[in-house]
């Protein structure tokens, strides 16, 4: 691949005042590595978009900080964008040493079409989309890619150990037995009766028990009146 190159200006703004970088189409970076210091630097928008598009998150980009004249080999990491326009707002450069390993995850592409989905109506179902791997930055592979086409009845697989990779240069932390796509049975949609037209239903928050209040009136007059006083009635006589 050719190589990537990008001048990267020193950033003064910080804090909440990069909203204003923002508003004019300004990306605020950071610079950081392990036998590095951090610095804060910039890029516009459109310069990111094409650079990204060139380098994603496993390729090296040689960046020249101001006015430095060493470039330093970075990786781009960490992008936050904004959860409902999808803005970038704001990216880490990773500064990496070309002769130490890296971790990375790396995305997995599957190409092929599965047997399965016309013969039995399967459904193939990826379990793992990304897969750590370590590597030194030159070796970092940009996507992984699995051929489904041997997928030929429900539960049948794929698993790590169907994966075509240098063994030599890059190293995989899962076990080779790890499914990562599967052709599985469709499931059956849950049909839901609706109730028939005869079924009384219950207003919500009305009890279907009589209330203590509704009682025989006769009943209620009788304990209002209650029992006569006999000292009354003998006074009387």
């Amino acid at each position: 691949m050719t190589k990537i190159s990008l001048n990267l200006e020193p950033r003064k703004l910080i804090g909440r005042k990069v909203k204003t970088l923002r508003r004019q189409g300004v990306i605020p970076v950071n610079i950081f590595g392990k036998k590095t210091k951090s610095v804060s630097a910039q890029i516009n928008q459109q310069e990111f978009t094409k650079l990204f598009e060139k380098a994603g998150e496993t390729n090296i980009v040689y960046v020249v900080f101001g006015s430095e004249k060493e470039e330093r080999p970075c990786l781009i990491s960490q992008l936050q964008t904004h959860p409902v326009t999808n803005t970038v707002l704001h990216v880490d450069f990773h500064q990496v040493d070309l002769s130490e390993k890296v971790t990375a995850e790396i995305p997995l592409e599957l190409i092929g079409e599965a047997p399965a989905v016309s013969a039995e109506n399967a459904a193939i179902v990826t379990q793992i989309s990304e897969i750590e791997i370590e590597a030194l930055p030159a070796d970092l592979p940009d996507k992984f890619t699995l051929d489904i086409s041997s997928l030929t009845k429900v539960g049948e697989s794929l698993k790590i150990s169907d994966l075509q990779y240098d063994k030599n240069k890059i190293s995989i932390a899962l076990d080779p037995e790890t499914i990562l796509v599967s052709a599985q049975a469709q499931q059956a949609e849950e049909v839901i009766e609706k109730p028939t037209e005869e079924a009384e239903e219950t207003p919500v928050g009305e009890s279907v028990t009589k209330d203590s209040d509704d009682k025989p009136e006769a009943e209620t007059e009788k304990k209002e009146d209650g029992p006569k006083d006999s000292s009354v009635e003998q006074s009387q006589s």
